[in-house]
């Protein structure tokens, strides 16, 4: 065949990479160690590789630790302080008033500070002194727990108010300026409605968005109150 009709084909023959023309030897192809070049890390790998290095912490480059909450979910956990029921304010202050009242004149009224009444009876004298620091106790520590929306002390202070009813009919009956049993059994139901009427407003409390400005975390049984 002519020179000008093989020349073309000589020509493509010699630009064509040694690794499609192969071994003329052996008539396999050459192999070659192919290095791939790898990826260049985006912008935000950089900038975290950056503050990582920055920070000065011990571990390694690309390694993130535990995933963070968002701030929804951590508002979500963190419990909340609920506001304090009025009617727990009221009783806060009625304790606080009768402390108020009845610290002075235990104290310095005759009449009062020599007699002193534990479950209908009277104690004289110095017993009467002794124990009325015990009364001044309860009522000192009911006001702070109310005040603070402590949910166990509304079971206490009915038992308390329904003691005080049981007292003043006994007191009415055996003691010598009591009115009789009638006088008394009228102001012992009078007395335990209040009793009543604070359990009502606890268990009416437990059902709606409080139980009083605790952390007590959510209850074994919805719309019951604790200590029932």
């Amino acid at each position: 065949m002519p020179n000008s009709v093989l020349q073309p084909t000589v020509l493509a023959l010699r630009a064509r990479p040694a690794a499609e023309r192969g071994n003329r030897k052996w008539g396999m192809p050459n192999k070659r160690l192919h290095l791939t070049r790898a990826p260049s890390p985006s912008l935000p790998s950089l900038v975290h590789m950056i503050q990582v290095a920055r920070s000065g912490e011990p571990k390694r480059l690309g390694i993130t630790g535990p995933k963070q909450p968002e701030r929804n979910e951590m508002s979500s956990t963190v419990p909340t302080i609920k506001p304090r029921p009025w009617w727990m304010t009221a009783v806060a202050v009625i304790c606080v008033a009768g402390l108020v009242i009845w610290i002075p004149r235990d104290l310095f009224v005759p009449n009062v500070r020599d007699v002193e009444v534990w479950l209908g009876f009277e104690l004289r004298g110095h017993l009467a002194l002794l124990t009325a620091p015990l009364h001044w106790a309860i009522f000192a520590f009911g006001a702070w727990a109310f005040w603070t929306a402590r949910p166990w002390i509304v079971p206490w202070a009915a038992g308390y108010i329904f003691y005080g009813a049981m007292s003043h009919l006994i007191w009415s009956e055996v003691s010598p300026n009591g009115r009789g049993w009638p006088i008394g059994l009228a102001q012992a139901i009078a007395i335990s409605l209040f009793g009543l009427l604070l359990l009502r407003a606890a268990r009416r409390n437990a059902t709606g968005p409080l139980m009083g400005g605790t952390l007590d975390g959510p209850r074994k049984e919805e719309g019951r109150p604790e200590w029932l």
